[in-house]
Parts: C-alpha cells; structure tokens; sequence
C-alpha cells in the first residue's frame, strides 16, 4: 500500500502548530509584562502558564495524533490490536496530562518556599516516571510469549506490502 504525500501530507498542520507556538509565546509575554500585576503570588502565575502550555500541546498533538492515525499503513495496525497496546498508549498521553494538573493544582492553591515547590515537581516527574515504568514493564512481560515472533510476521507483511506498492508505483511510472 503506497501512501500519496500529495493525497495525505500533513497540509495545513505546520502552520497550524507554528501559528499556535508563536502566538502562546506571544500571549505568554503580553500577559506577564501587562496583565499578571493582579495576580498574586506567583505560583498563580505559573499555574497559568502551564494551563496555558496544556492547551496548547492538546490542540497541537490532537491535529497531529489524527493525522498520524491515518498514516499508519494497514499491517501497521495489527500493532494496536496486540492485547494492552491501546490502553497503555492512552495512559502515555493521559498520565503526564493528569501530572501537569497536579502541579496546575497544586501552584494555584499552595503558597510554599521555592525549594517546596522544586520538591513537588519532582515528585510529581518522578512519580509520573513510576507509573509509566511500571505500565510499560508489564507490556514486555505480556508479550514475551511469541512477542518477537508476531513482530516477525509483522515486519515481513509490512515489507511485503511495500515491496508491493513500489512496483505498482514503478509501473505505473513506465
């Protein structure tokens, strides 16, 4: 299966996500020299921004994430259906979200000392680390059996496949 970069390239993403980048800088810094005098202390500001940060990588990686599902080639998808694969990548999106809610949470409604608030941030990285680690470890232990097998089978379809798509394309082109 050949896939068109004409037909499914990523259009108007890139400047969709440049336009995006750019204008929350330019929000981030309008707010901070204009607007933020009002808010007080200024682990209020911080939450702000990382509410502001979370928006924005949601929308970015929600344009790009249905893009990049539609690229994935046919055998490609048997990947997803492997036992735990769906939930596992759904906990990698949705953990280090919920996290940045926790320090979102925690900087609006605590006013502590900064080595406190350096504290808080690495508990909540290194905590976030754990859970993910021990999603991921899991996997491996699921899969162990025939897992390099079935990739096995999984690459040779997917070079197939390929292969295919080259010399239809290759005769087409003669």
């Amino acid at each position: 299966m050949f896939i068109s970069i004409k037909k499914y390239g990523p259009g108007w993403r890139p400047a969709f996500s440049a336009i995006l980048g750019f204008g929350w800088l330019i929000f981030i810094i309008a707010w901070l020299a204009f607007f933020s005098a009002d808010v007080h202390p200024y682990e209020k500001k911080i939450a702000i921004i990382l509410l502001s940060l979370v928006i924005v990588i949601v929308l970015i990686g929600g344009v790009w994430a249905v893009w990049a599902i539609r690229m994935i080639p046919r055998p490609g998808r048997q990947m997803i259906k492997f036992f735990g694969f769906k939930s596992r990548i759904t906990a990698s999106i949705i953990m280090p979200l919920a996290a940045v809610g926790v320090l979102i949470y925690y900087f609006w409604f605590y006013d502590f000392t900064i080595w406190q608030h350096i504290a808080m941030i690495l508990i909540t990285i290194i905590g976030t680390g754990m859970i993910l680690t021990a999603i991921w470890s899991t996997w491996k232990k699921c899969m162990s059996t025939g897992f390099e097998k079935r990739m096995e089978d999984l690459g040779k379809d997917i070079e197939k496949n390929i292969n295919e798509s080259m010399n239809k394309k290759f005769d087409e082109e003669e």
